[in-house]
């Protein structure tokens, strides 16, 4: 089991774009809380 990590909400477009395709392991995708 991996840490999740939050992240703003204003972040999302950054998220999708940089970090998730750089992941080491496929992406289950964005949770929102």
């Amino acid at each position: 089991v991996r840490r999740k990590l939050f992240w703003m909400l204003s972040a999302v477009g950054k998220l999708l774009v940089e970090f998730i395709p750089n992941l080491s392991h496929e992406a289950d995708g964005l949770i929102f809380q």
